[in-house]
């Protein structure tokens, strides 16, 4: 599989593919961390010899899943290798391997309410509390006119070619904030 990105809280589900173009049984295995500490998990486990050719509707395959939590999130990816080995009639086993990269992030803030009060010349964000208990800050963002920007598949961060000012840093705990631009 390419490698990916999910948002913490999000089951990460994938099928991983096998064919052998002569024809030859396969067997794929899968190695991580994840299946010991993580709780992810493969299927058919233990592995089994699998027929795979690429004429068949269903190649040799193996199931993988993910339930991933908050605790799951870090800033390098989790790698799960893949090997597959086919069994000839005769001859030597032939091995390949493949690297999946995983990445998980934390969720979005999700919004409440943000207020405008023209005479004071201030803004009031609101947000629900947010969803990971073990996030330490809340950045909050500000950009003077308007932006249809939308991050991409977890982006995080924001990005510096878009203008906007990091304002605060707050404990992840808040749930509001008051902009005054400095009084």
């Amino acid at each position: 599989p390419e490698d990916t990105c999910v948002v913490a809280g999000t089951e990460l589900e994938a099928i991983i593919y096998g064919i052998d173009p002569v024809s030859d049984t396969l067997i794929i295995e899968a190695f991580s961390e994840l299946f010991n500490l993580h709780g992810a998990t493969y299927s058919p486990d233990p592995p089994v010899y699998q027929p795979s050719a690429p004429a068949l509707p269903t190649p040799a395959q193996i199931g993988f899943s993910w339930d991933t939590r908050c605790s799951h999130i870090k800033e390098q990816p989790y790698q799960v290798t893949f090997k597959i080995t086919d069994k000839p009639a005769n001859g030597p086993k032939l091995v390949t391997f493949k690297a999946w990269n995983i990445r998980v992030v934390g969720p979005p803030p999700v919004w409440e309410s943000a207020a405008l009060n023209m005479p004071d010349r201030t803004a009031s964000l609101t947000w629900e509390t947010y969803e990971c208990s073990n996030a330490e800050t809340i950045q909050v963002w500000r950009k003077v006119d308007s932006l249809g920007y939308t991050p991409g598949n977890c982006e995080t961060g924001m990005p510096e070619s878009l203008g906007y000012e990091l304002i605060a840093t707050l404990p992840a705990g808040e749930t509001s904030f008051t902009d005054t631009n400095g009084g």
